[in-house]
Formats: structure tokens, sequence, C-alpha cells
């Protein structure tokens, strides 16, 4: 976001989006979407991998009250993986979006004495080609989302805050698999029930949330 400049006319905006449209939305993806619109004029500067990678890492390790925003989950005696934790990430979002702190504390309004609700969902993933035989780079992903968020929210896929996502090699080697993790899950979530406090320009304001479902595909 640093390396990036004026933004041209609307067409050549639009003439750019039509050919990242051929991008999969991977790390090698996004790292050509910053080389072709620095090709067209539309960045400042020269965005390189290693940039990406300080700046996922970057945002990782913010510091909240809840811990970093992105833990460790131990799923056996022998093996943990990476998570975003739901409180922590909340409380970042708000600290940097006020617009996001809005949606927040207007569902928390609205609801008054009640408590907001959340839905889990799981989903598998194949970056690149999802029709290829080979499954190696197939991962599982959990996501999750506040139902009473505004529904233009959640009709938006990257609205859907991220929990984990798995390679499913690995989710298969794990005893119980995805019923194992999704547990671990909703463990994580018990904080909400009793209320996260996070912050807005107005004043930090309580957020209480219960758990309203699992959403899942057919084959999930």
């Amino acid at each position: 976001i640093e390396a990036m400049g004026k933004w041209g006319h609307s067409s050549e905006v639009m003439a750019c989006l039509g050919e990242l449209a051929n991008h999969r939305i991977t790390k090698s993806a996004i790292a050509n979407v910053f080389e072709t619109l620095h090709a067209q004029g539309l960045l400042e500067g020269r965005v390189h991998r290693r940039h990406i990678s300080r700046a996922v890492a970057a945002h990782a390790a913010v510091p909240t009250p809840f811990g970093p925003v992105v833990q460790s989950l131990e799923v056996d005696m022998n093996l943990a993986v990476d998570y975003k934790c739901p409180a922590a990430l909340l409380w970042y979002m708000c600290t940097i979006s006020t617009s996001f702190a809005d949606c927040c504390k207007s569902a928390v309004d609205r609801a008054g004495n009640d408590p907001l609700r959340y839905v889990a969902y799981n989903d598998g993933i194949v970056p690149g080609n999802p029709f290829r035989h080979e499954g190696g780079r197939k991962v599982e992903a959990w996501y999750w989302i506040c139902v009473d968020w505004p529904t233009y929210l959640i009709h938006r896929s990257g609205m859907w805050p991220v929990f984990a996502l798995i390679r499913h090699t690995l989710v298969n080697a794990i005893p119980g698999g995805v019923s194992h993790i999704s547990k671990l899950m909703l463990h994580k979530f018990r904080i909400f029930e009793e209320g996260v406090l996070l912050p807005h320009p107005s004043g930090s304001f309580m957020m209480r949330c219960v758990f309203a479902g699992f959403v899942a595909d057919l084959l999930a």
C-alpha cells in the first residue's frame, strides 16, 4: 500500500482489471497483480514478494489485548498450526478502520441487550486450478462471520474472516480431522459469550456473540 501512487483515469484502471482477472489468488498472483499495476504506470516504486511477506508478518504479529492477531493452535500433542484469533482480529480491524468499528458498534446497538450471532464455515480450497486431480495443494479453510453485520458485508466473501487454513493432507493425519479442528475453533469463540471490549472513536463498546450454527457445502 505504501508503494501505491496516484491512480490513472478510470478507463486505464478498467483495462488493467481486465488483465488481472486472469490471475489466481495465490502469493505469486498477488505479486503479479502489483507487477501489472506497475507496468501500467498505476504504481510508484516497485513491490517485491518479500515486501508482501514482510507486511503479512507485521500484521500477523500486531499485539492486542487478546494476544497477537495470528496465534498457535495446538491440535494434538505433536502438532500446532497457525490461526487468526477472532477477538484479536476484530480489535485490530476496529483500530485500523473506523468504518468497520462503526459497523460492529451499530450491530451491537441494534441488538440492545441481546447478543449478536456468528456462524462458522468450512470448505476445501485448491489454489490455482481447482480441477487438478493431484490434491497436494488442497487446503481446508475455516471461516466465520457475524450474521448481524449488514447484508452487503455478508454477501462479500472477502469479509468472512479466516480462522485457519490447513493443508488437506495434514488434516487427514489428525485424529478427528475436520471435526476436531472445528471443535477447537468453537472453543476459541467462548470469549465472545462473555463479551470482548472493542475500540471506537466515540469510546470502547462491548460486543457479545453466540454460536448460531455451521455452514458447509455438500462435501463438507
